[in-house]
């Protein structure tokens, strides 16, 4: 189901979403603790690294594996590194854990952040900008491809 298929979802949002498994290599990283003021070049011993699904300038979707289940819950404060192989952005962000959702059939866990603190992180906004960007234009190049074939096809 998309945004645009339920309109509670719509209601929420202010900004859309840009699936980003279609057109990049991203990855998060999620440390358990918003406790520290940077991520550290070799991280603590709890975090995970999964792939980013989603994003936009509010939040993010990450799956991880299941068995991560256990050090993560609803409301909790965490650090994310999100990294992209798009021009290598990279960027730190806090977030804060909206939804946990247990995929049992892939082994793996989808944790929905909303991101917090943003008006103080101005590299973050910019970085996640230039994702969304990306992700804009290759929903529209996409539409356009698909329109073209179709047309061709007539």
């Amino acid at each position: 189901m998309t945004q645009q298929d339920n309109p509670k979802s719509a209601e929420r949002r202010r900004h859309e979403r840009w699936s980003v498994y279609s057109f990049m290599h991203a990855t998060a990283t999620l440390l358990d603790s918003a406790a520290t003021e940077q991520i550290p070049q070799n991280p603590p011993a709890l975090y995970w690294t999964g792939l980013l699904v989603d994003i936009s300038h509010e939040g993010a979707q990450v799956t991880l594996p299941s068995h991560c289940v256990k050090y993560f819950k609803q409301e909790q404060r965490i650090k994310m590194q999100i990294k992209t192989t798009v021009k290598g952005l990279s960027t730190e962000v806090t977030a804060q854990i909206k939804s946990i959702e247990v995929i049992e059939y892939h082994d793996n866990v989808r944790i929905r952040v909303r991101f917090t603190n943003m008006e103080n992180n101005k590299e973050a906004q910019n970085v996640i900008a230039e994702i969304c960007e990306y992700g804009r234009k290759f929903k529209a190049e996409s539409e356009a491809h698909a329109n073209e074939t179709i047309s061709s096809e007539d």
